[in-house]
């Protein structure tokens, strides 16, 4: 990967990318289109929960003690 000069950096982003590109990686190929639209939107919606929520609630408690 030519965009990655040091190996420690492009395996620590390798090991992070690797189970995200899963959750989100669907087999179109098997599924109409209704079918992986619903399926997307829902692990979009875990996505967001995990990542998103917790981020608001941190900034939400900033907020508190400020």
């Amino acid at each position: 990967m030519c965009g990655f000069r040091d190996a420690r950096r492009t395996q620590a982003f390798l090991s992070c990318f690797g189970p995200i590109r899963q959750h989100f990686a669907l087999p179109r190929h098997r599924m109409n289109a209704e079918c992986h639209r619903s399926i997307l939107k829902e692990r979009l919606s875990t996505w967001y929960g995990l990542t998103v929520q917790p981020q608001l609630i941190k900034l939400d408690d900033k907020d508190n003690y400020s």
